[in-house]
């Protein structure tokens, strides 16, 4: 069924801004958005008692689902785009179907289920259920759509080149430690050319990771920040970099948002995510894949030209060619596709 109106609810988490930007392009495709946070407090603490402590804030929780559902009910919205179901409780899906059984809805994972797998008994509720992982997408029989770049990743030929080199990402892992072999195959002095943020919410998950799990013994408390970047300056960093670095979570095979704005900025990229060669804008001249254990980088590669790729081909990883694929749910136009797993 095509619903007639065009009205919908999104829930998603405060990421980086990327919420502000799926809920203005919706809009500017004459939809009217009712955006709602998928945490009721996103304060550090919260985030922190989700997680661990997830039975001590339930009560807390229902009350804001009640709350919205209260409100969509009041207000006939019958799409809902659901962007990693954290919190979500389960009885808040089910009573929406309910309520509203010719809705249209969509959920959407910009992270590995394996980092959050009590959201899989969740996805499998709705209409569609997509995600950026390759592997997630063979697995679960979800939609495979990687994530996007908004517009102000977009080059213009006024960008100075400011930094030989950029990471911007939160820490964790095994990614300081990466970070200092990969720049071991530049000159010294590359990290004064470059543009290097560790991002961590709260001092206390660094000082655990570096004392107490012995994972951070590469960099110390001053080289990392609680404060993230704004989506405007992350996308500065980028356009001024002559070649951005990626680091994944060794967990996870899909694209970071990162990998995603670099081609949208047209900007080399080094990656430790083997799985970008199964890409449709993979080329080799643009994309460096390197070992994450032992990363062998020609600086030579860094010289050549950047190769531009079918327009296309880079339009489907816009903000408008995301939010496209969620318009064709709506409007019954979308061809159920699923990655196939790699022929190795």
């Amino acid at each position: 069924m095509v619903l007639k109106n065009k009205e919908l609810a999104l829930i998603a988490p405060h990421f980086f801004g990327y919420e502000k930007y799926i809920a203005e392009q919706f809009e500017r495709e004459g939809y009217t958005v009712r955006y709602y946070d998928e945490r009721k407090n996103d304060s550090k603490l919260t985030k922190i008692a989700i997680r661990l402590f997830p039975k001590l804030i339930q009560n807390q929780i229902n009350r804001y689902y009640r709350q919205i559902l209260d409100e969509l009910k009041a207000n006939q919205i019958e799409r809902l785009v659901v962007i990693k179901s954290e919190t979500m409780p389960l009885w808040f899906i089910n009573e929406y179907k309910q309520w509203f059984p010719d809705s249209i809805m969509i959920h959407y994972m910009q992270d590995s289920i394996k980092n959050y797998p009590h959201i899989a008994q969740k996805a499998k509720l709705f209409d569609y259920a997509m995600t950026f992982d390759r592997d997630d997408s063979v697995n679960f029989q979800w939609i495979f759509r990687p994530f996007f770049f908004h517009d102000g990743f977009r080059p213009s030929a006024q960008d100075p080149q400011t930094y030989e080199l950029s990471f911007v990402g939160t820490i964790h892992g095994d990614r300081p430690s990466v970070m200092r072999k990969i720049l071991a195959n530049f000159p010294s002095g590359i990290e004064a050319k470059s543009f290097i943020y560790y991002f961590v919410p709260m001092k206390l998950m660094f000082l655990y990771g570096k004392y107490i799990r012995k994972d951070y013994q590469e960099i110390k408390l001053s080289d990392v920040s609680t404060v993230s970047l704004d989506g405007e300056e992350v996308s500065r960093i980028i356009k001024e970099s002559k070649c951005i670095i990626d680091i994944q979570h060794a967990n996870q095979s899909g694209l970071t948002a990162r990998t995603i704005e670099t081609l949208g900025a047209k900007r080399k990229l080094i990656t430790t995510n083997r799985d970008i060669t199964n890409y449709d804008f993979y080329e080799p001249r643009n994309i460096l894949v390197i070992d994450r254990q032992n990363p062998v980088i020609d600086l030579s590669w860094l010289d050549t030209p950047y190769e531009a790729i079918d327009p296309a081909i880079y339009e489907y990883y816009s903000l408008a060619g995301y939010v496209h694929t969620m318009i064709e749910c709506f409007e019954g136009l979308h061809k159920t596709t699923k990655a196939e797993p790699d022929s190795e």
